[in-house]
C-alpha cells in the first residue's frame, strides 16, 4: 500500500466488522501521499497516466448541504487531482435502476413524503402563527406557542431538505455535465464525464478489473470485493480549511485496499 514514513504519517489496521475484515485500511494520508500511492498504482500497471474515479452519487449525498452546491464541491476536488497529473472519471448513476435497487425505492419514497408531510406541516404552521397574532393570548400562552412555532419551522426546514437534496440527485447529472463542459481546456485534458446506463458502480468496477483506473473516490463495499485488490477505496477525507485552495482540498484520507 507504499505507506511510507517520507510522505504520510498513517496506520494501518484490519477490519473488525462487516466487509472491512476483507479490508486492510491506512488512515492519516496527506494530499501528497495519497498522490504517491496513486502514482505507484499506475506505474505499477504500466500507465504514465494515473487515474482516479469518483462515484458522484455518493459525494453529492455526502456534501448534499454544501455551499454552494455538491456540484461545486465535486469539481473542485476532482480539480485538485487534475492540477497534479491524475486523470479524473466523473461518474454518475444513469437514469435506469433495477427494481431490486431497495435504497433507491426507499429514498424516492422517503422525499415524496417529506413533500407531503411539508405541505400538511406548513398549514398547520400557517394556523400556528394567525393564533399567535391574537391579543387574547396570555405571557405563558405566548410563549408556548412561540416553542411550537419554532419548532414546526424547524421540522419544515427538514423535511423541505430532504426533497431538495433528493431532486438535486435526480438532476445530478445535467448539472455535472454542465459543470464539466465549462471547465478550462486545459483541465478537460484531465477531467471527463460518465453517465453509467444503470449505476455508476458498473463503470467503475470495470475500470479497475481492466487497469484503467488505480483508485476510487467511493463509500462502497462491493467494490473491492469485485475487482480485488486492483480497487482501492478512499472512503473517509478531510478536506482543507480553505475552500478554494485546490493544494489543500484533502488534508487527509483513509484508504480501503483488499486483502486478497
Amino acid at each position: 500500500l507504499l505507506i511510507g514514513r517520507a510522505y504520510c504519517k498513517a496506520s494501518i489496521r484490519m477490519g473488525l466488522a462487516s466487509g472491512g475484515q476483507m479490508l486492510y485500511s491506512a488512515q492519516g494520508i496527506t494530499h501528497d501521499g495519497l498522490l504517491t500511492i496513486v502514482r505507484h498504482r499506475a506505474a505499477a500497471r504500466e500507465s504514465t497516466e494515473p487515474s482516479i474515479y469518483f462515484d458522484c452519487n455518493w459525494l453529492a449525498m455526502k456534501w448534499a448541504k454544501a455551499s454552494p452546491t455538491p456540484v461545486t464541491k465535486i469539481i473542485q476536488l476532482a480539480t485538485a487531482f487534475a492540477l497534479n497529473g491524475v486523470y479524473v472519471t466523473l461518474t454518475v448513476d444513469g437514469k435506469l435502476r433495477h427494481h431490486s435497487k431497495k435504497a433507491t425505492i426507499n429514498r424516492d419514497a422517503a422525499a415524496e413524503q417529506a413533500r407531503y408531510d411539508s405541505i400538511l406541516s406548513r398549514a398547520k404552521l400557517q394556523g400556528l402563527v394567525q393564533q399567535s397574532r391574537s391579543g387574547t393570548l396570555s405571557e405563558n400562552e405566548q410563549e408556548e406557542l412561540k416553542n411550537k412555532i419554532e419548532s414546526l419551522e424547524k421540522k419544515v426546514q427538514s423535511k423541505e431538505d430532504r426533497v431538495r437534496q433528493r431532486g438535486m440527485i435526480r438532476n445530478l447529472s445535467e448539472a455535472l455535465q454542465e459543470a464539466t463542459s465549462s471547465l478550462d481546456p486545459d483541465l478537460l485534458k484531465f477531467i471527463k464525464f460518465v453517465e453509467a446506463k444503470t449505476q455508476a458502480d458498473c463503470v467503475i468496477c470495470h475500470a479497475a478489473v481492466h487497469d484503467f483506473c488505480d483508485a476510487a473516490v467511493a463509500n462502497d463495499g462491493d467494490f473491492p470485493m469485485v475487482a480485488g485488490d486492483k480497487m482501492l477505496l478512499i472512503k473517509i477525507f478531510a478536506r482543507g480549511i480553505q475552500p478554494n485552495s485546490h493544494a489543500d482540498v484533502i488534508r487527509f484520507c483513509d484508504v480501503w485496499l483488499v486483502t486478497g
